[in-house]
């Protein structure tokens, strides 16, 4: 018969720099004993020692808050995006002068233009170029810069700032071209009305040309919140969270690669096992590709996928419950496919189609490749798991923790 059962946690301590995420090791004793007679009895004590571990599962905090999150915001390379607007911001101030200077030359030969009656016209179409100023536009930091975006939507393609400059730069010259050969045109002959027309319409586009750029990052420094000096030495001060280490110390399951297992296979065969996948589960698939798709295309639970390796996303997690939260963080690279419900986090290269689309959030180590995301990206307020600081230690949302034991014997030591 059982004499005696205990179940108590003899150590304890916290992940890292995470007070609300714990690990511990859970002491298991139970005593038996049988009687072989009136005076003999046989007894024996088994110990035994499980981890106790206690994670957070949904997109880190405070990146949680975001829709999409770029650690190195230099990855977009700013320097160049700075040059080209200073660029455009001096040719409007010239393109202000030259006008004002055109219309003297034409108010004091009013009377040559030919014909006469060109003149109140042309007047006019001058007084109609607009040159606007862009007080609002600042240049952005070229170093230690963070970007972040917190709206519902967002077409991915708006990020890409290279793409902003190289179109800008490929177009350029040909403008400028036109509008010198407009200009010789009208100083060789002032006062002809298709001289005038001619200059007009090549300073128009000209005008255009620089505005359309300048409008463009003012929408992106509009929808976008830059983050440098301090202000990024304060978010650095989270990136540990990205750490693989970390999550391989927090893993409540690990999948390993095996020879005639793939590792899809084995995460379908705990997930038939378990039914509902809650908790840290890591995959270590430095050769394999693990794919989301088909019978892995549903992963219901409240549930963090590390992957080292690279990832393929398909339809995964779409339809999936109300209480059904994954997040997927990718070393290597991962490609999405179809229509994605996940909080991904890629801390390699990431390809996000244009016919693709993620509803979750979009945490990045960078975005060196920005030409790869073309897809939409709809946030799903239900990966903000609260908050914690001083201010409000008790601001988190409980619902996000899990606690697991086990499942490996950490001892096991029997007693006669």
């Amino acid at each position: 018969f059982i004499e005696d059962v205990r179940a108590d946690i003899v150590h304890q301590g916290q992940f890292s720099r995470m007070p609300y995420e714990k690990h511990g090791l859970v002491r298991c004793r139970a005593r038996a004993s049988i009687r072989l007679g009136l005076t003999e009895k046989i007894s024996r004590t088994v110990e035994t020692a499980v981890d106790l571990k206690v994670a957070l599962i949904s997109t880190p905090r405070p990146f949680d808050q975001t829709t999409v999150y770029i650690q190195d915001g230099a990855s977009l390379d700013p320097s160049q995006a700075n040059r080209r607007m200073d660029q455009a911001l001096r040719t409007l101030e010239s393109y202000r002068e030259e006008l004002r200077e055109t219309l003297r030359r034409l108010d004091g030969r009013k009377n040559d233009i030919r014909p006469s009656s060109a003149y109140g016209p042309l007047r006019v179409r001058y007084e109609q170029l607009n040159v606007p100023t862009y007080p609002s536009l600042h240049r952005f930091e070229e170093e230690n810069l963070t970007l972040f975006r917190v709206q519902d939507r967002i077409d991915l393609k708006e990020l890409d700032l290279p793409e902003a400059v190289s179109r800008f730069e490929a177009d350029r010259d040909r403008y400028d071209t036109r509008l010198s050969e407009a200009r010789r045109r009208l100083e060789y002959d002032f006062t002809s009305q298709t001289n005038h027309s001619i200059y007009l319409a090549a300073l128009g586009r000209g005008l255009e040309h620089r505005k359309s750029f300048l409008q463009w990052l003012l929408g992106f420094q509009t929808r976008t919140a830059e983050y440098s000096g301090q202000s990024h030495a304060r978010l650095s001060s989270f990136d540990y969270k990205f750490d693989l280490l970390e999550w391989k110390r927090k893993a409540f399951q690990v999948i390993q690669e095996r020879r005639g297992d793939p590792v899809g296979a084995q995460l379908l065969e705990l997930r038939k096992r378990l039914g509902r996948l809650n908790g840290v589960i890591l995959v270590d698939n430095p050769t394999e590709t693990l794919t989301l798709d088909r019978e892995l295309r549903r992963l219901p639970g409240l549930l963090v996928l590390v992957a080292t390796g690279r990832v393929r996303l398909v339809d995964t997690n779409r339809g999936a419950g109300a209480d059904d939260l994954l997040t997927v963080i990718a070393y290597g690279p991962m490609t999405v496919e179809g229509e994605v419900h996940a909080s991904l986090i890629s801390r390699n290269r990431i390809s996000i189609p244009e016919s693709a689309k993620v509803v979750g959030n979009l945490i990045l180590r960078d975005l060196t490749y920005p030409a790869s995301l073309r897809g939409v990206l709809e946030r799903d307020g239900r990966y903000h798991s609260g908050r914690t600081s001083p201010e409000d230690p008790d601001g988190a949302f409980v619902d996000y923790y899990y606690a697991a034991i086990g499942p490996k014997r950490v001892y096991q030591v029997i007693e006669r």
